[in-house]
């Protein structure tokens, strides 16, 4: 094998195995089937909304719907566009990565070590086939820079930009690193103009559209998740970080502090935009708390900076041992850099295969099964034109097609304004109106978050840990008089299924009991 055709062999080795660890997650989270369910109706002539009862913008990514709602008009159900999007979305994260990583890094054979991590983590593998935008925000999180400090044409990472802004609501904010690169390197008018142009029209565009639409100039998400942030908010933050870099990279996440040295010795404005572009993300994780999803969704977005940092403090260390002796021998600089490389190795693959993130994607894995059987049942056998109101309002309303009251608030306007907040439950889990649920007569009421341990699908009630509506509602007399408690047993997994139907509905199926 020649010099020139290692690289491709290795690149192409190493996305078939990309590809093959994201095989073993393929789970497709609920959230992901709220941005299904907005692409299907808009592919059915419906419009962007969730199940017809408004217009409310409860998706996180406008330009994610629009890929997978032009797929379904072609015929190719979203479930399924997603993970062709994802799948290459994530090959050109590799493809990125690895071109970063022969810039920066010095030594041939260690320049290689940034796309095996990612290949071997299941914080990036996990996302590929989760049907969720997190691999195509990656992708523009890692190009954006590589394009910029290439000092080029301004137009591709204006155009990318733009993109970013499109795939994630708080994409604007990246906006802020990019004009301080452009102070510190002291560019021109006519680069301020033709980099920031076509950000700033999108954005304008997508607020006066989000105006005219959907009556509001933020997404309705941002009611649901945005609050004043708390000491208790940063600590959790601070603590999601703390367990990023341990499960990336242990012990050795220390090699960060001569990457980045090195990084700024050798391009001192890239080491410099580098800080900015992660910091930026790194603040956004404070404000916000971090997130509840296994393997680290938000930070997620800088993984690739992060690896590729990580091995050019590896390649630093080993240009500096190299020049040492052991006594009266050269220090066995290539042994000790092929064990921490293996070190690193070993985390990546320890992440995917062990430890807490692991037991809860097992954990969300079960409870993404038990709510598509739920979802489906209820399609077979609930009257059409009934209302239900649900906490995790993704995979469940997508496959019964009920109309669905999101007593969470992600697609409800009312209840992501005015609902009730208590700050103890997790971000986006933390409002709710019980009230407002019931004097909507839903002619179902799942309560809970609808997996198989869930403490009102086994009946041993904790009110500690229960969320807003549902406090709310078990708590209301109303409830108990006009609500009845149901359980069936789902006929493919033989799982029990509670619920509450209103009473003077027929019940849903003869295994009612």
């Amino acid at each position: 094998m020649s010099i020139k055709t290692t690289p491709l062999f290795v690149l192409f080795a190493v996305s078939v195995v990309t590809l093959l660890h994201a095989a073993l997650f393929n789970v497709q989270f609920d959230d992901s089937f709220i941005s299904f369910h907005y692409a299907r109706n808009l592919s059915e002539g419906n419009g962007l909304v969730f199940t017809g009862a408004g217009r409310v913008e409860g998706f996180s990514s406008i330009l994610w719907v629009l890929l997978l709602a032009a797929a379904s008009s072609l015929g190719i159900p979203p479930e399924t566009a997603s993970k062709v999007f994802g799948a290459t979305a994530g090959l050109g994260c590799l493809l990125v990565t690895f071109l970063l990583s022969q810039k920066i890094i010095k030594n041939r054979v260690i320049s290689f070590l940034p796309i095996v991590l990612l290949s071997a983590s299941g914080v990036f593998t996990v996302w590929i086939f989760s049907g969720m935008e997190s691999c195509l925000a990656i992708l523009l999180l890692i190009s954006i820079p590589f394009l910029i400090m290439d000092d080029l044409n301004p137009i591709t990472p204006s155009f990318l930009l733009s993109l970013l802004i499109l795939v994630r609501p708080e994409g604007f904010i990246y906006l802020v690193p990019v004009l301080l690169i452009g102070l510190n390197r002291r560019k021109r008018g006519q680069w301020y103009l033709r980099m920031f142009l076509l950000p700033v029209l999108t954005f304008g565009v997508l607020t006066l559209f989000r105006m005219s639409y959907f009556g509001d100039i933020l997404p309705n998400t941002y009611y649901v998740k945005s609050q004043t942030p708390s000491f208790e908010d940063f600590v959790a933050g601070l603590e999601y970080l703390v367990r990023f870099g341990w499960t990336l990279a242990g012990p050795f996440a220390l090699l960060w502090v001569p990457g980045m040295i090195s990084w700024y010795k050798a391009d001192k404005y890239f080491a410099f935009f580098a800080i900015l572009w992660g910091g930026t993300t790194v603040l956004f994780v404070f404000l916000s708390g971090g997130d509840f999803f296994p393997y680290f969704r938000f930070a997620a977005f800088q993984l690739p900076t992060a690896v590729i940092i990580l091995t050019a403090g590896l390649d630093a260390v080993y240009e500096r041992m190299k020049q040492q002796r052991f006594g009266t021998k050269p220090m066995p600089a290539s042994l000790i850099a092929l064990a921490v490389g293996a070190g690193l190795l070993a985390f990546a693959v320890r992440g995917s295969v062990r430890g807490k993130e692991h037991r809860v994607f097992h954990e969300w894995e079960k409870a993404e099964v038990f709510r598509t059987e739920v979802g489906r049942w209820l399609g077979a056998t609930a009257d059409k034109q009934w209302m239900m109101a649900i906490n995790p309002s993704g995979i469940i309303p997508y496959y019964s097609g009920l109309k669905t009251i999101d007593m969470l608030g992600l697609n409800n306007r009312h209840i992501a304004r005015k609902g009730s907040l208590n700050r103890q439950l997790q971000v986006g889990h933390r409002k709710g109106d019980g009230r407002y649920v019931l004097e909507s007569q839903p002619n179902l009421l799942i309560l809970g978050s609808v997996t198989p341990t869930d403490h009102f699908q086994t009946g041993v009630i904790d009110s500690s840990s229960m969320l807003v509506s549902d406090r709310q509602i078990v708590s209301s007399e109303e409830f108990k008089e006009q609500y009845r408690d149901t359980v069936v047993q789902l006929p493919s997994s033989g799982e029990l299924f509670r619920f509450f139907i209103r009473n003077e509905n027929q019940k849903v199926s003869s295994s009612s009991r």
